[in-house]
This record gives structure tokens, C-alpha cells and sequence, in this order.
């Protein structure tokens, strides 16, 4: 089995614009759809800007999600070849290296998020946070609390054990994890509440990095269960240290 077939989703004709757009500065803008309720799984294509403190770099990313906690990220270089592979599941995830053939497994998928992007949070939550804070808050592991101001708040729990807390303004959103560790959230909203967002960022400042990560193309149906496997593909060999991403 080739490389490409190894790595070949359900993202089906979403990466096949990521290709075909790859002599483009920019991939085309279309309608993005209504979120729906629920979420049953989603492919979706996006550009992302990651800036961290000596460097930036920009990429385009296909995302798979299938509830409740199965992700697949690929990443792609200017050429439209497959950069980094990310799949993370409630078990576990798998950080693969198509171009040195290598693989690295974690038991926490959080530890694999951190390697890839340098941002201490369970890839399953960016799944989520693509969603907007209108699909996020309307979740049954969301709650109203009250502030010491009396404004009402919203409370919501992620996958990993993330805590996502909303105040005052619907696009900004504070997310936490075991270990202090605070993410600050802002999104780019749509004309109605159930809008996708045209974009999500992340801020994080230790250490400093922002995440930017505009949706370009959004199709809601649940992916094939196959490509979150974490079993590494044939071929695939034990990463060095510092092999990956």
C-alpha cells in the first residue's frame, strides 16, 4: 500500500480542493451551512496561521470529526503534500510523518496536540470550538452558573476535561485545563445563531503561541469509522526524538 492510500480519508472531495487549490494564494469562499442539532460528524477544510515565539507559519488543514471524541487533523505543505497526520480518540492518538515514514503513539491525546502545535488541549475540543459558541452552548454538558456581578454565565465541559466558560460577549470564551493551563478563545460569527463561524483563534501564553484557523469548506456527515485508526500504517516506523512533526 502507497503513502497515499495509507493516508487517504472520507474527506473524499474536501481534499481534493485542498489539492486543486494548492497553486492559490487563497482557496475560494463559499456559503458555509447552518451548524445542526445534532452534530452527527463533519469533514471540513481549512486554512490555519500558527505564531509561536520565533516563528510563524501558514497551511492548509482537513479536519474529520466523528462524535463524541474521534478526530483526524492533516496538515499540508504549499505543494499539497501531506505534512502531519493527527488522530486522537478517546483511547489514545497517533502523530504520523509522511514524509519520514514515522510514527509516535500517546496515551494522551493532549501530549500529541502539545508536539504538533505547541498548545496544551485535547484535539477532540478544537473539533468542537470550529462549531461556534452557539452549537457549544446548547450542548447537554453545558450549564448556567452565576457571577459574582450577576451576570449569567455559561459553563460548558470538554472532552479531556477542558472547562469552557462564556461570559458577556457571545465570541470570547475562556478554556482551562488540569494544570492551570488557560486557552483564550475568539470567533469569527456568522449573521445568525447557528452560523458557522467563518473563524476561530487561540490564544495561549505559556508558552506564547495563536492559533488562527479560518473555515473554508464545511460538509456535516458522519466520516468513516476506519480513518481514525490508531494502528500506525505499514511501513511506518518508531520516531526519533525530535523526528515529528
Amino acid at each position: 500500500m502507497t503513502p497515499p492510500e495509507i493516508l487517504k480519508t472520507a474527506v473524499g472531495a474536501l481534499l481534493a480542493l485542498s489539492v486543486a487549490g494548492c497553486g492559490t494564494a487563497r482557496l475560494p469562499q463559499s456559503r458555509l451551512p447552518e451548524v445542526p442539532e445534532p452534530v452527527e460528524g463533519y469533514a471540513a477544510l481549512c486554512t490555519a496561521k500558527w505564531q509561536g515565539p520565533e516563528k510563524t507559519w501558514r497551511a492548509r488543514v482537513a479536519v474529520a470529526f466523528l462524535p463524541p471524541e474521534r478526530i483526524r487533523l492533516e496538515i499540508y505543505d504549499p505543494a499539497g503534500n501531506s505534512r502531519s497526520v493527527l488522530i486522537a480518540t478517546e483511547e489514545g492518538a497517533l502523530l504520523l510523518d509522511p514524509s519520514r515514514r514515522a510514527f509516535r503513539s500517546y496515551p494522551s491525546a493532549r501530549q500529541a496536540t502539545r508536539d504538533l502545535v505547541g498548545i496544551a488541549a485535547q484535539p477532540q475540543s478544537l473539533a468542537r470550538l470550529l462549531l461556534g459558541p452557539a452549537a457549544l452552548q446548547s450542548a447537554p454538558q453545558c450549564s448556567a452558573i452565576a457571577t459574582g456581578e450577576g451576570q449569567p454565565q455559561r459553563q460548558c465541559t470538554l472532552p479531556g476535561g477542558g472547562e469552557l466558560s462564556f461570559g458577556g460577549e457571545a465570541q470570547r470564551a475562556i478554556l482551562t485545563f488540569p494544570g492551570d493551563v488557560s486557552l483564550r478563545l475568539s470567533w469569527g460569527l456568522g449573521p445568525h445563531e447557528r452560523s458557522l463561524p467563518r473563524w476561530v483563534e487561540i490564544d495561549q501564553d505559556s508558552p506564547s503561541v495563536q492559533l488562527h484557523l479560518e473555515t473554508k469548506e464545511m460538509r456535516f456527515a458522519p466520516p468513516e469509522a476506519e480513518i481514525f485508526s490508531l494502528s500506525a500504517p505499514p511501513g511506518f516506523s518508531p520516531a526519533g526524538e525530535g523526528a515529528i512533526p
